[in-house]
């Protein structure tokens, strides 16, 4: 980790009466940060205060204020050139005990880190998890604190052959993967699953549909899964990513469509 604060001051540390901390009140972002300047920024801070309506935070205005401050201060010792990751989280404190968040105060931690390795890049094999994903409308596509269903996703992965597993629900639709979103293709037509009861409207996702409008909403149900001919996974920190295989059945490859979508 190169750096971490915790409302403005470097610290390591956290109240325990944190609500994120007790019960993953909270959201966080994690970005790209090249030239001191976050990249996709705006698309950032639409889902971060999408999240903060959603999850009734007051004061949010100030809440993007004091964030502004603390990201200057963050940056101000760092690489003027330099690229990194950076991690936004912002949660509730309250001085009282249950769910309920009568006067409760915010807490923003950032964390600046170096970019992991772009281990992607080539391609990634694909399993389905068992492990099904969490179903919430009133949560959807934001990046809440609660990401169990991934944890244990991704525990279960280590144990397969398989760089990245797709989560579905209990009816057999697929959502997303542990840590991307999907795009996948039927007879040269490219969809990607809605984000509408379950997870994450990522930043790449975002782009790309953004771009190519004629990328059509469309449910996966796994029973599918054989039809697909082409598929690609996003991720903030790794980018683009072609999929080789889905459960060891192998894919065309699809990089030109790659590039022509994320042109």
């Amino acid at each position: 980790m190169i750096l971490t604060t915790v409302n403005g001051q470097i610290s390591q540390q956290i109240d325990v009466s944190n609500r994120g901390f007790l019960y993953g009140d909270g959201l966080f972002e994690t970005c790209k940060v090249s030239h001191q300047t976050i990249e996709h920024w705006k698309a950032h801070q639409a889902r971060m205060i999408d999240g903060l309506l959603r999850l009734q935070f007051n004061n949010i205005t100030d809440i993007c204020l004091r964030l502004d401050q603390y990201l200057k201060q963050a940056f101000k010792n760092q690489d003027k050139n330099g690229q990194y990751g950076l991690k936004i989280i912002i949660t509730r404190n309250s001085a009282m005990r249950g769910y309920g968040v009568d006067g409760s105060e915010v807490d923003i931690v950032i964390q600046l880190f170096a970019l992991p390795k772009p281990i992607w890049k080539q391609g990634v094999d694909v399993e389905i998890s068992s492990v099904p994903i969490s179903v919430n409308s009133a949560l959807a596509g934001i990046k809440h604190l609660n990401r169990l269903d991934s944890v244990l996703a991704k525990s279960q992965l280590a144990n397969l052959n398989a760089d990245e597993a797709w989560m579905k629900c209990s009816n057999g639709i697929v959502h997303d993967g542990i840590q991307s979103n999907l795009f996948y293709c039927f007879d040269n037509t490219w969809f990607t699953p809605p984000i509408d009861i379950a997870g994450v409207q990522g930043i790449e996702r975002h782009a790309i549909l953004k771009q190519n409008p004629d990328i059509a909403l469309r449910a996966l149900h796994e029973s599918e899964l054989s039809q697909i001919t082409k598929s690609f996974v996003t991720n903030r920190m790794q980018g683009v990513c072609p999929v080789l295989s889905i459960s060891q059945n192998p894919l065309i490859n699809c990089e030109e469509d790659i590039l022509q979508l994320s042109l």
